[in-house]
């Protein structure tokens, strides 16, 4: 018989627990088998999809949240801005000095 590289071929690779060559992956392939890899890709893809799907719901939540913390910190910052103004228009300059300190 002639060898794989006499004939063109690369030598198959070896197992490497067995020490085998591995089989032939051009085996001809059964609709039954066909069939399962099909499923098991699309089901994979969906997954895919999905896990997609929550990721961008959890970073829009995430922003929302982000947003509305800012909000209130803006809101407080005003809010603290107004009471020292009124404050200040009802007190003298050496209480405001007082207060600052």
């Amino acid at each position: 018989m002639a060898s794989a590289v006499a004939l063109g071929r690369a030598p198959k690779p070896l197992d490497k627990r067995t020490s085998q060559p591995t089989p032939d992956s051009r085996q001809p392939i059964t609709a039954q088998q066909q069939e399962s890899a099909c499923l098991t890709w699309l089901r994979g893809d969906e997954d895919l999809q999905e896990k997609e799907k929550e990721k961008k719901k959890k970073k829009k939540k995430k922003k929302k949240k982000k947003k509305k913390k800012k909000k209130k910190k803006k809101k407080k910052k005003k809010k603290k801005k107004k009471q020292e103004d009124l404050l200040d228009s009802h007190s003298s300059p050496q209480e405001i000095k007082q207060n600052k300190k």
